[in-house]
């Protein structure tokens, strides 16, 4: 980690926290819910462990994606068979404090008692895997300082049907027409799980950026690039998302509260704002701007 580990436990209660992620959980989700469950453990002083299911619906392990681990990996049916005697705890752990086996079992951003870590921060002090920051640093390199808009777009069947309805693609391309209207010079990076369709926005707006990958969706290669995209995204000067996305939740994080994400959901502001923030001066740490 690079800035240290998060806030020291105080030895509250003791015990063993567990974070249980379903085989269908995306990245977002896992990682919402790993480190927060991380972080109450340590306000705990518990021990901490996770469920991380490596299956055909996502394939990479945490340590595929980023060098630390916040504890020790516990096989499924581990959690499952205790899940017996212990149940699981939703995302509001207030009522877990006299538990002394805590498994959480969520797909929403924990609740946690005053005083605990903040599990943003601890996302933020995870370094990536190689692979993945020799993805980025070129890529990001290509901005040459300058700020870019970045757009991150679902378009794979397999999203959840709320965001594929509410966050069409036409909305992204629209979006970024009149960014370019406005300011003919705007850089752009594009995030999109379907590659047909990033390079046909790629081929539209000659000032546009994206990775490209080829990988089977969720594949330990997919999703690396998808990391590669959340530091890239979570680097630029404005960012437009997708609604009901925890991916985009996490660019936010990373970026530390500087950078402001727009949905389809809500009203776009006013020109000047989309680059009034400074783009990251290091995009593995998108938290400190120029």
């Amino acid at each position: 980690m690079r800035d240290g580990p998060v806030e020291s436990s105080k030895g509250r209660q003791g015990g063993t926290v567990i974070a249980y992620n379903g085989s269908s959980a995306g990245l977002g989700n896992r990682m919402r819910v790993t480190l927060g469950a991380a972080a109450y453990a340590t306000w705990r002083g518990a021990r901490f462990y996770y469920v991380w299911p490596t299956t055909s619906q996502f394939r990479p392990r945490l340590s595929d994606l980023w060098q630390e681990e916040p504890g020790n990996r516990m096989p499924r049916a581990v959690s499952q068979a205790l899940s017996k005697v212990t149940g699981y705890a939703g995302s509001d752990l207030s009522g877990a404090e006299g538990r002394k086996v805590v498994q959480v079992r969520t797909g929403g951003e924990l609740v946690l008692p005053a005083g605990a870590p903040d599990w943003k921060h601890s996302l933020r002090v995870l370094t990536p895997v190689p692979r993945v920051e020799e993805a980025v640093r070129p890529l990001h390199a290509q901005f040459e300082g300058d700020p870019y808009v970045g757009v991150q777009i679902r378009a794979s069947t397999q999203i959840h049907q709320r965001t594929r309805d509410s966050s069409p693609v036409s909305w992204f391309i629209a979006q970024m027409r009149e960014i370019a209207a406005e300011r003919h010079e705007a850089r752009f990076y594009v995030s999109c799980d379907v590659p047909k369709v990033k390079q046909e926005i790629l081929a539209e707006f000659p000032t546009a950026v994206g990775l490209s990958s080829d990988a089977h969706y969720n594949s330990t290669e997919a999703v690396q690039t998808a990391v590669a995209d959340l530091y890239l995204l979570a680097s630029s000067s404005f960012l437009i998302g997708p609604h009901a996305s925890s991916f985009i939740e996490l660019a936010e994080a990373l970026a530390g509260g500087v950078l402001r994400a727009v949905k389809p959901t809500e009203s776009i502001p006013s020109p000047e704002c989309w680059w009034e923030t400074p783009p990251a001066r290091d995009p593995l740490q998108p938290a400190l701007r120029r």
